[in-house]
């Protein structure tokens, strides 16, 4: 008896859009008024300084940390490493918070993460929406 694989085809049934934009109008439907407030991008991008790296590469980060904080290397390497930790933890929370600032200023989203008015017609979705989901969104974006 011979089986064959049978053969599976996938079709895109979908209009070619920004994902990220899609990921974050599908998010104002789920999440509502509370999208953008408690989200932890900054926080979950963030946290790649543990234990074993900040072993691994002490170096680097103190001389990283001896430019943030315009101190001599010598007296870098007599602080404590929880001490340092928390330096560049802040220090790099601050960075990506401007980073992702202007990520969503260049998509024409709000500070949290939300599509603006403008947006949503300038690409062609906003006809699309309900008259519901227009108000909740002009209403998430302070106008």
């Amino acid at each position: 008896m011979n089986l064959q694989t049978p053969e599976i085809k996938f079709f895109d049934t979908h209009f070619p859009t920004n994902r990220n934009l899609e990921t974050n109008v599908k998010g104002i439907f789920v999440v509502g008024d509370g999208t953008g407030k408690s989200r932890g991008i900054v926080g979950e991008g963030i946290y790649g300084i543990i234990a074993a790296q900040g072993i691994a590469e002490k170096d680097y980060h103190d001389q990283q940390l001896s430019i943030i904080l315009n101190k001599p290397l010598a007296e870098i390497k007599k602080m404590k490493t929880a001490e340092k930790r928390e330096i560049l933890m802040k220090y790099r929370k601050e960075e990506l918070k401007k980073l992702i600032s202007v990520y969503y200023a260049e998509r024409g989203w709000s500070s949290a993460g939300i599509p603006k008015v403008d947006t949503l017609k300038q690409i062609g979705l906003w006809n699309f929406l309900n008259e519901e989901t227009k108000t909740r969104i002009t209403k998430m974006n302070g106008q």
